[in-house]
């Protein structure tokens, strides 16, 4: 079996270094062409499934492709990229102590 995985393109957020507005999700012109340029590296790469996740940089990051070969990506909400660390603290019933925070970011 064969894994390919593939990092979103260039996005607003990405280029700015601002990511408190919506529009820091869509792709920069740099990021544009990084995903036409992928497109075409992927070009007689066969895939029997693809995935993406539904934030914005990456489904425009993935539409050149799609749209060059026709074929169709499924969108997992389950790889969308979060706030891991809050998503997990929010989670646990006591505060962590500082020890519990260095032992979770030393295993990343």
């Amino acid at each position: 079996m064969k894994l390919t995985l593939i990092r979103h393109a260039q996005s607003m957020g990405n280029s700015t270094g601002n990511y408190s507005l919506l529009e820091s999700d869509s792709l920069s012109e740099i990021g544009r062409q990084q995903a036409v340029d992928l497109s075409r590296a992927l070009e007689g790469e066969p895939f029997d499934k693809i995935i993406v996740s539904p934030l914005i940089r990456a489904l425009e990051t993935l539409a050149p492709y799609l749209e060059a070969t026709g074929q169709q990506a499924e969108i997992w909400p389950e790889i969308a990229e979060m706030r891991w660390h809050i998503h997990f603290l929010n989670r646990l019933p006591d505060p962590p102590s500082p020890n519990f925070l260095k032992t979770v970011v030393s295993h990343e």
